[in-house]
């Protein structure tokens, strides 16, 4: 799924029970590229991208959030 905003991995990974590892392997550069103002082609599996679907929007604010606090999202 092709994403654009203001996302950050680490609420994304926290959101979706995701392992950080994984999902950076599946998703290199996705940070630094939305970062940028471009949009990135995800990579989840399928389940886990129904669950960010239905939570996109507070997913997005929390990352917002986080990236303008400078804070990671704990666990």
């Amino acid at each position: 799924m092709e994403i654009g905003g203001r996302y950050h991995s680490a609420t994304i990974v926290k959101n979706l029970a995701l392992e950080m590892g994984q999902f950076n392997k599946w998703n290199r550069g996705f940070d630094k590229s939305l970062a940028e103002g471009k949009k990135y082609p995800m990579r989840i599996e399928k389940a886990k991208m129904v669950i960010f679907e239905t939570q996109k929007k507070s997913i997005r604010m929390e990352s917002v959030r986080a990236l303008l606090e400078g804070t990671t999202p704990s666990k």
